[in-house]
Parts: structure tokens; sequence; C-alpha cells
């Protein structure tokens, strides 16, 4: 005799949940649900469906505000996190709901032990006694920055300054401001005085086998990728954690398409840089 198991779901409301999921970067699922006892469920059912790979892995979701996740692993979560959110006429809006395997972590959950020994590996007890990258052995420049490049770049920074009363770095988005300028003026130069195929990026979502997350900045070009990680606080240690899952990611990536990818990671404040290279294989880094 077949054994059906019998779900029984009840209404919560008269509402309907309108849920848009990401998962890694699929592209995004939208749907609509009603409020019942059984929300979670159904849309773990959608889900499950459109994402044909996840039938046979253990997840749940998380749901991301600005700068702000939260976990979502069961019913009692779900309904909480709905009961705390207001209507939009007959509707609850989840529109950044986020697919997470339950054997991954977000980049700030790692601390700097767990990155020396499960992503680099090695025995090193602080960032300081890791060997140190001779910016030296860099490629110079094929074409030097005009003078006009300069002033331009010099005068957004002045600009920045002034409008924030010089009261730099006091938080991540007024480091961003003082970021932007590095970043689109290098990117720029690269584009047009060498004609390659460069382009800026922000917020990218980076999903690998460990770990998952944003990118603050990300630049790519061929077997070589750029990940810029805007730090917390002066403090850079835990930006220098992030930059290196991140980077593991990365390599992990690349090393479909090249044999030997290169990855730079950069942690700033705006103020404060630090600068990272990572050559070798995800064994051997």
């Amino acid at each position: 005799m077949n054994k059906t198991k019998l779900l029984v779901r009840y209404p919560l409301s008269n509402a309907n949940i309108q849920v848009t999921c990401k998962y890694g970067h699929h592209k995004p699922v939208k749907f609509d649900i009603p409020h019942s006892s059984g929300s979670l469920d159904l849309i773990k059912e959608v889900v499950m469906e459109y994402y044909k790979d996840l039938k046979i892995r253990n997840f749940d979701f998380v749901y991301e505000e600005g700068n702000v996740e939260r976990q979502i692993q069961n019913e009692y979560d779900f309904n909480t996190f709905i009961s705390e959110r207001e209507l939009d006429g007959n509707n609850y809006i989840l529109d950044s709901l986020k697919v997470v395997e339950n054997d991954k972590k977000s980049f700030s959950a790692w601390d700097i032990k767990e990155v020396f020994s499960e992503i680099l590996q090695k025995n090193y007890i602080s960032l300081e006694k890791m060997l140190s990258l001779d910016m030296k052995t860099l490629p110079p420049l094929e074409h030097e920055f005009s003078k006009n490049e300069l002033e331009i770049f010099v005068w957004e920074l002045q600009k920045n300054l002034e409008a924030f009363n010089k009261a730099a770095f006091t938080n991540e988005m007024t480091s961003r401001i003082y970021i932007n300028p590095f970043m689109t003026t290098a990117v720029r130069h690269v584009k047009i005085s060498m004609n390659k195929p460069l382009q800026l990026s922000v917020k990218v979502a980076l999903d690998g086998t460990r770990d998952y997350g944003p990118l603050d900045y990300l630049v790519k070009l061929t077997q070589i990728l750029i990940l810029l990680v805007v730090a917390k606080s002066d403090d850079l240690k835990q930006g220098a954690v992030q930059a290196f899952v991140q980077a593991y990611i990365a390599i992990e990536k690349l090393f479909r398409e090249f044999s030997k990818p290169i990855v730079y990671g950069i942690v700033s404040t705006g103020k404060l840089w630090r600068f990272f290279r990572w050559t070798g294989s995800l064994n051997e880094p």
C-alpha cells in the first residue's frame, strides 16, 4: 500500500505573499503564494521546481535588507518575520529572499583563524606574518595617467572632502564616496589607453562551494580578477578576512576558464588601503 504524506495548511490571513527569490548566479524567480501555515513549504516547493539542482540539497533562506541579513530556517522564523512586516495593499512583499545552502557561510561569518587554516591552509599567526606583496613585482603601466586625468581625479576627491567637511571614513557608505574616484579613474584609464574590455561592477553576488555573499567592487580582465572590500572600520582585519574568502571563490570559478588565474584583493576604508594577490591553486595558494 502506497503511503502519501498529508500536509494540512490553514490560512493565517487573507493576504498574499509576493516573493522574489534568488539562488547564486541564477535568474531570480518571482511568484505569489497565500499567507498560510505552510507558506515556507510552498516557497521551498516553487524554488526546488525552478532551481532543479536544489532537489538533493539541504537549504534555508536569508532575507537581505540593506546591509542586514535575516536567516529563515523554519516556519516559526518565517511567520515571525512576516508578522513584523507591513502590508502593501493586500500583499506582503518579500523582494530579496535568497537561497543559502546549509553547509555554507556568509563572508562576514568567517574569522581570521578559520581563513588561515581552511582557506589558505597555512599556520600564520597574524596578517603581519604573511608574505609581503612587493608592489615592484607588478607590471608597470603601459601608458601613464595624463595630466587631465589626474586633475579630474584630484578634483573629485577634493569635492567629496569639502562636501563632507573632511569628516571622512565615518561609515561604510561614506568610505564608498572616497573609494569610487580611485576605482572609476583606474578602470576608465585602462579601457581608454590600453583598449581593454574592462568593466567595473558593484554589489555582485558571489556564490561558491563554501561561502556566499556580495562583492563590493569587481573588475575582470580575462584571467585576472580584482576584488575590493569596503572595510567597516579602520581595523582592516575583518575586511582582509572577507577578501581572502572572496578570492577563494573567484579562483574556484576562474579555474573553470583559465589554467593560471590571478586574483587581486583590495581592502579599503577610502583612507587606508591593503592589497593582496592570490596565485596558484585552491589547494596550494
